[in-house]
């Protein structure tokens, strides 16, 4: 799964408003799944909220991975 992840927990609204994702919507999406625990791929996070995102994501105790935007991918 691959998550659109933009703002930190603590910009919610804005997430709701340009329909991006925070780390606890995130969460509550997942809890939604059938499969929750699949791994889950974060990109596309806004510079001011990596730090954020970061340490929610390291709480949030799922398989996350932050991409870096080097990785290859062969569907």
């Amino acid at each position: 799964m691959e998550a659109l992840w933009s703002l930190g927990n603590s910009a919610e609204a804005l997430a709701q408003q340009t329909g991006h994702l925070t780390p606890g919507m995130l969460i509550k999406k997942l809890d939604e799944l059938d499969k929750p625990e699949g791994p889950v791929k974060i990109f596309h996070m806004k510079p001011q909220y990596l730090e954020e995102i970061s340490a929610e994501l390291a709480s949030c105790q799922r398989h996350c991975r932050i991409l870096d935007g080097n990785e290859r991918f062969v569907f």
